[in-house]
């Protein structure tokens, strides 16, 4: 399976859109950090990385790096529209990404399946996410938000490209769509075969957008995952809407 990666080293050529953390060398060692633990895994026999800022990349150490645990490597760097990414969000960028990293990676062309992760960070229990002979796509979702967890998602190549390039015309981080919703919107409406995944993410890195963990209340959002919380299920609307905010307030009584 394919594992791809997407990421912005310098996000200054965006004017900094929606990013905390701007800068360009503790974001390029972060991306190292998390590519190296992604091969360490085993996991993923070929992994890209879709970088659109074009800054430098230690792409012989890494190739180098992979190539000792029996990997392939492959840096695919790639020309967005800043314009339209400083104006609809940096969602837009990174459908972008997704899109062109499919249609221009070498070693997509060999795989059937892709796992999708944001690659400045890394996800610790990716092995029960994704493994080897899991061939189905999984995404995680909030139906009472209309959202679908984009940070990592494993899919179809070829049903990605004909229901997802889409998504970037979708985007508009001005108007509240981003990327999570306009994958949402994409699923329901052309009708994904998918299923949810059975645990949840345990992210190691801070959100670029934020500012926080990744991880925070980790514990939590896996136990409501093993619930089924965050599968698409019209119940869980009415579960977020009316017990969400009862459970919220007696968890802030027991703190006190």
């Amino acid at each position: 399976m394919l594992l791809l990666l997407t990421g912005t080293i310098d996000p200054s050529v965006f004017n900094n859109t929606n990013v905390k953390i701007t800068a360009a060398q503790e974001r390029l060692e972060q991306y190292v950090d998390s590519i190296k633990k992604y091969i360490d895994t085993g996991i993923f026999e070929n992994v890209v990385f879709v970088e659109n800022s074009g800054a430098e990349f230690p792409l012989p150490e890494i190739q180098k790096y992979a190539q000792q645990k029996k990997q392939k490597f492959e840096l695919v760097q790639i020309s967005t529209d800043v314009t339209k990414t400083i104006e609809l969000g940096k969602s837009y960028g990174e459908a972008d990404c997704i899109e062109q990293g499919l249609m221009l990676s070498e070693l997509a062309k060999e795989e059937e399946y892709f796992v999708k992760c944001t690659g400045r960070v890394f996800v610790r229990n990716i092995d029960k996410l994704c493994g080897k002979k899991q061939c189905v796509n999984k995404f995680l979702f909030r139906d009472d938000m209309d959202w679908c967890y984009t940070l990592i998602f494993q899919m179809n190549i070829q049903e990605y490209k004909d229901h997802f390039f889409r998504a970037k015309q979708i985007c508009d981080e001005r108007v509240g769509i981003d990327i999570e919703k306009a994958f949402y919107k994409i699923i329901m409406e052309d009708n994904i075969r998918f299923k949810s995944f059975r645990s949840y993410p345990n992210v190691d890195g801070v959100c670029g957008t934020t500012g926080t963990m990744y991880n925070e209340k980790y514990v939590m959002k896996n136990f409501f995952t093993k619930l089924g919380l965050f599968s698409h299920n019209p119940f869980n609307k009415f579960i977020y809407k009316t017990c969400a905010p009862t459970f919220l307030k007696l968890r802030a009584k027991l703190k006190k």
